[in-house]
C-alpha cells in the first residue's frame, strides 16, 4: 500500500515520485507481490506453438523474439505500476487500497467502462490459457499412453496369415 505520512508538513511540497518505493518494506509485501509477477508470465507454454509457427526458427531469432516480448511486457507492467503509485498523490487521504478500482466512485461512467473491459479481458483470456495447456497435456501425456497401449496390444495379438 502506498501512503503519505500525515505527520510531515512538507508532504505537499514533495513531487509525486518522492513517494515511490522500488522494493517492499517487509516479507509480507514481497509475498503479496510474487503471485502478480507469476500471473504476468503465465502464458510461457505458448512458446513452443509460436516457435513452430516461425518461418525460420533459428536460435538467434527465437532468442530475439523472447527477449523483445519479455522486455515489452515488463515495460508495460512497470508503467502501469508507476501510474498506480502516482495516483496516491491525487487521492484525498494519500492512500491507495490493494484494489485500485475501489478507490474510485462506483458510479463513474469511465470506471464502469474500465470494469467492463477488465471483465471481457479475463473472460476471453481464459481459453487462451486453457486450450494450449490442454493440447500440451494431450500430446505429451495422454497420446503417448494410447500409442503405447496400441503397440502392446498389437504385439500381444497373433498375426493373421493371409493365404
Amino acid at each position: 500500500t502506498f501512503a503519505l505520512d500525515d505527520n510531515d508538513n512538507d508532504d505537499k511540497d514533495k513531487p509525486w515520485y518522492a513517494y515511490l518505493r522500488f522494493f517492499p518494506e517487509d516479507w509480507r509485501e514481497l509475498l503479496d507481490a510474487i503471485p502478480l509477477f507469476i500471473s504476468c508470465f503465465v502464458c510461457h507454454y505458448n512458446i513452443l506453438p509460436v516457435h513452430n509457427e516461425l518461418r525460420n526458427p533459428t536460435p538467434e531469432r527465437v532468442s530475439w523474439w523472447l527477449r523483445s516480448t519479455l522486455l515489452f511486457s515488463c515495460t508495460i507492467y512497470t508503467i502501469i505500476g508507476f501510474a498506480g503509485s502516482a495516483y496516491a498523490k491525487c487521492t484525498s487521504d494519500g492512500v491507495i487500497s490493494g484494489n485500485i478500482l475501489l478507490d474510485f466512485d462506483e458510479h463513474d461512467p469511465l470506471l464502469l467502462v474500465g470494469r467492463l473491459c477488465l471483465a471481457v479481458t479475463l473472460t476471453l483470456a481464459f481459453p487462451m490459457l486453457v486450450l494450449p495447456a490442454r493440447d500440451i497435456t494431450l500430446r505429451s501425456i495422454i497420446l503417448p499412453m494410447i500409442l503405447a497401449r496400441r503397440t502392446a496390444a498389437a504385439a500381444a495379438s497373433p498375426a493373421v496369415e493371409m493365404e
